[in-house]
């Protein structure tokens, strides 16, 4: 099944009240047959929560309009609507199954935004379902945060029962993540994704909330920072009350706003983006993303062991550097050269003298030559 909006004044098929506003078409593929699922003669359908079913057996919707006047699990009945777009008023949240419509609650104006209600949200919405279709999570009143909508009281309706349960009526300035925005991802995550908010089996829910819901949570006073909290269903987990457990999954004292991402379809995994150094590992104040798990995530790494013996010693002195040869460094005239004299002289004793006759100087080289060599001799 396929289902789409359009106006009555389309015309699309014959059972389609004139002046009804806003209506929700059905197309089967199998029968290739198209329906006008809200017909009455004011439908003014406001929009789809989220999308259809994975089977197309349950659709949820906003409208305006009275489709039915079966009341409720809690006794309540659909009213005739004026919810304004974006805010304003109040109006009737639905579910169509199978071709029968049911009236889940009254839901403030902006509670359950839509895609068509706004294309550019910021990626925040009331309302939170499991692929099946059979379990549906919402906020059933809408509030302000300095112009920001966000909501209150949550609700959870199952599909299969009927049943609708007000699970949380102290859950304030409260919120589902939707779907990824790309200022906040970089487009690492596809706009088109809505996020898990809800586990398979509609025992755990997980929004955000600027409220401190639980004790420990000590940095939202005054619609402070955000926290990522969860609701765990009695008989879930480590929940034994009824209708359940309110949980906090952030740390609740950072500086650092935390917001849900997804999680896992069981539940056990809960991830969240935050810049809180929240593990020893993260050393710096990035927003990074963290997988709050049933039964602990990645371990601590354990500290050092403390010395022992000689490992207790510090590390030994190291010989300094080799200086550099001393008259590398040496500043001064340098050596002194040679003296050199004129013809007819030679040096003696630092002296220039006038050299003696050639015969002369024969004889006595001769004699200090021999002279020495018995010198030498003798030495031995």
């Amino acid at each position: 099944m396929a289902f789409f909006l359009d106006d009555a004044s389309a015309g699309l098929t014959a059972d389609t009240v004139a002046g009804s506003g806003t209506n929700i078409y059905g197309f089967d593929t199998r029968t290739n047959s198209l329906t006008d699922l809200t017909s009455a003669s004011h439908a003014e359908v406001l929009g789809i929560v989220n999308e259809a079913s994975e089977d197309g057996f349950y659709l949820y919707f906003v409208a305006n309009g009275v489709l039915t006047s079966t009341p409720n699990s809690l006794g309540q009945t659909a009213a005739p609507g004026n919810c304004e777009k974006p805010s304003g008023g109040t109006c009737n949240l639905y579910v169509w199954h199978e071709g029968t419509i049911s009236f889940i609650h009254t839901v403030g104006a902006g509670t359950i935004y839509t895609r068509q209600w706004d294309p550019g949200d910021h990626g925040h919405n009331a309302a939170t379902l499991t692929p099946d279709g059979r379990h549906l999570a919402f906020f059933a009143n809408q509030s302000s945060r300095s112009g920001y909508p966000v909501h209150s009281e949550l609700f959870e309706y199952d599909g299969e029962s009927g049943q609708v349960v007000d699970l949380c009526q102290t859950c304030s300035q409260s919120e589902f993540f939707q779907w990824a925005q790309e200022a906040f991802f970089e487009g690492t995550i596809n706009a088109l994704h809505y996020a898990r908010g809800i586990s398979d089996d509609g025992s755990r829910i997980f929004f955000d909330s600027f409220s401190e819901l639980v004790p420990r949570d000590t940095n939202g006073e005054g619609y402070g920072t955000a926290d990522v909290y969860e609701f765990e269903r009695d008989g879930a987990g480590s929940c034994h009350q009824s209708p359940g457990c309110l949980y906090l999954i952030s740390s609740g004292r950072g500086a650092s706003d935390s917001y849900f991402t997804d999680a896992g379809a069981n539940g056990d995994d809960a991830f969240f983006t935050t810049g809180d150094r929240l593990v020893g590992s993260d050393q710096d104040d990035y927003t990074d993303l963290y997988d709050a798990r049933v039964d602990g995530g990645f371990p601590e790494p354990p500290p050092p062991a403390p010395c022992e013996g000689e490992s207790c010693r510090g590390e030994g002195s190291h010989a300094p550097p080799a200086s550099a040869a001393g008259t590398a460094a040496f500043q001064g005239p340098g050596n002194p050269t040679a003296k050199s004299c004129k013809k007819g002289f030679v040096l003696k004793h630092g002296k220039c003298v006038k050299k003696n006759s050639k015969k002369k100087s024969s004889k006595k080289h001769h004699h200090n030559h021999r002279a020495a060599n018995n010198h030498r001799r003798a030495g031995r």
